[in-house]
């Protein structure tokens, strides 16, 4: 049976003040739990914030012509360019975001869940009406609304609050009827879930990731920022020593081209010649590869002093131009007991051979004695310039496999190459 009753005004400000009071609550548990999981998360001195500074839109301009040469930059320049545009660093500023929202997953455990719910309905009959005569219509319209608020503490304990309201409005009676629920529950784990330490663990080991990714991002940032400074003044020094041994090599010639003068007006012996082509010849290799450590050897080269000159070397390479050079160092090769590597070009063809000490060599090939130089083929077909290179490179092949201790080409056999086809092929001397 139910009793009219107003709603008590004193009630209604109860449960207000019980929600506004659970709510406060809430954001104090927050902060307690952002303290005991370590906290509140503060971003580690490792955050790369990159963003451009707002501006007007620029206005239209022209096209300025690129300038031709070389980009200039500044080292900053360059490390600036490198922090936008590198895509590693790109994907690398995700990883703290994406530690992020594992965090918040699990800072989210403790956060107040809130629930409501508002039903409505009506239901119209026939009675027995009091005189117990007749019957009588009635309609009784009832109304229902709840709301509910639910905390998780770090120490297991679980808190929850909910108001009900229900008014029921029926024509058999002038007033309406309403009941008022609200209730606190709490649940407290005794074993398992006890304890702050328990219930925190899974948001220190986020928060620990987060800041993890942190000094990951900034481990990545300063290796790279070190990287493009390295490569930087490596390629500053790189063109500064360019500089230098061009401005060497047009010293070198312009001191060959006076000496060439003061031989020919009798001023200087023969002799200085070759010391400086030595010079010129070693400013050249320096040029092309500042890495090759060149001696400089200021004598004419003879069968006198060759294997001197080749005292603890490990192969003598033929880069020579006739044939009685080539003898000559084939001989002093042998004597010091060293492969000596043969390379001839004669037009669009090159010959490479490997000669090891007791093998015949050069005279298998060409006869007991040299030819003189006008007679040789390369003075009669000339030589491109691709030729060379192509052949110089074969040679390089049979040194490094020489001094690796591998398999050169073999007694008696000649690479032959034949740019005009082009081919390679070995030949067997008989």
């Amino acid at each position: 049976m139910f009793t009219a009753q107003k709603p008590d005004s004193r009630s209604k400000l109860l449960i207000i003040i019980g929600l506004l009071l659970l709510t406060t609550s809430c954001t104090v548990v927050g902060d307690r739990v952002d303290h005991a999981a370590g906290g509140p998360n503060v971003p580690a001195d490792t955050v790369i914030i990159m963003s451009k500074a707002p501006s007007e839109p620029p206005a239209e301009k022209e096209p300025q012509p690129q300038p031709s040469g070389p980009l200039r930059i500044t080292v900053v320049e360059a490390i600036l360019l490198t922090l936008e545009n590198n895509r590693a660093l790109l994907v690398e500023r995700l990883n703290p975001s994406i530690r992020q929202t594992f965090e918040d997953e699990e800072r989210a455990v403790f956060d107040p869940q809130t629930g409501a719910e508002i039903s409505a309905g009506r239901v119209e009959g026939q009675r027995l009406a009091r005189s117990g005569s007749a019957t009588e219509a009635f309609t009784t319209d009832t109304y229902e609304a709840g709301i509910d608020l639910t905390q998780v503490f770090p120490t297991g304990t679980t808190v929850s609050v909910e108001g009900n309201t229900l008014v029921t409005d029926s024509s058999l009676y002038e007033e309406r009827f309403y009941t008022t629920r609200l209730g606190i529950g709490f649940t407290q784990a005794l074993l398992r879930g006890f304890g702050s330490a328990v219930n925190l663990a899974n948001l220190s080991q986020a928060r620990l990731d987060t800041r993890l990714s942190e000094y990951e991002l900034r481990g990545f940032t300063q290796s790279l920022v070190a990287e493009v400074e390295q490569t930087y003044w490596d390629y500053a020094l790189a063109r500064r020593e360019i500089e230098i041994f061009e401005e060497s090599l047009k010293i070198a010639r312009r001191q060959l081209s006076e000496t060439l003068e003061l031989i020919e007006v009798g001023r200087l012996a023969e002799t200085e010649k070759a010391a400086v082509q030595a010079e010129v010849a070693a400013q050249e290799v320096a040029a092309v590869s500042p890495l090759v450590e060149v001696e400089v050897i200021p004598l004419r080269a003879g069968p006198d002093n060759l294997p001197k000159i080749l005292a603890g070397a490990q192969v003598a390479v033929d880069c020579l131009d006739n044939l009685p050079s080539r003898y000559a160092l084939e001989a002093a090769a042998r004597e010091m007991n060293i492969p000596y590597v043969h390379g001839a070009v004669a037009g669009l063809e090159g010959f490479v051979m490997t000669v090891l000490p007791g093998e015949p060599g050069l005279a298998g090939l060409h006869g007991p004695a040299p030819a003189a130089k006008q007679d040789s083929a390369e003075v009669v077909t000339g030589i491109p310039a691709l030729t060379p290179a192509a052949t110089a490179n074969l040679q390089v092949n049979e040194v490094v496999k020489l001094i690796l201790g591998r398999r050169g080409l073999g007694p008696g056999t000649l690479l032959h190459l034949d740019l005009s086809v082009p081919s390679l092929e070995l030949l067997h001397l008989g």
